[in-house]
């Protein structure tokens, strides 16, 4: 996995590419490194203790969790589309500020 994000700025015309899209989709052109850093710095006792925390909910069938992820410039008409549906959503600047990270239940 962390290859072909790193992958993705191979050459000079790839990182081009890559910092154009950053553009139109309004994000930082430095994510794909900041990924694959953040990628490697997982080791397996945190992939357990994130499926010890997660799985239960995500396997039970009393418990929804709806996770969308889009581009920045997405975000406030991903979130009205779903309001007009009746569906509340909650939106994160990033991954670290989540249910994901902090341990608790989203329910």
């Amino acid at each position: 996995m962390i290859y072909s994000w790193a992958e993705k700025e191979e050459t000079v015309e790839d990182l081009v590419g890559q910092t154009v899209k950053a553009y139109m989709r309004r994000t930082d052109s430095k994510y794909n490194r900041q990924f694959v850093r953040a990628l490697g710095r997982v080791e397996l006792v945190d992939i357990k203790a994130a499926a010890r925390r997660l799985l239960p909910e995500f396997l039970s069938e009393k418990t929804t969790q709806t996770v969308i992820v889009c581009n920045p410039a997405s975000i406030g008409s991903i979130v009205e589309d779903f309001k007009d549906l009746g569906i509340e959503l909650k939106t994160y600047k990033s991954l670290e500020d989540t249910f994901l990270v902090d341990g608790t239940s989203f329910v």
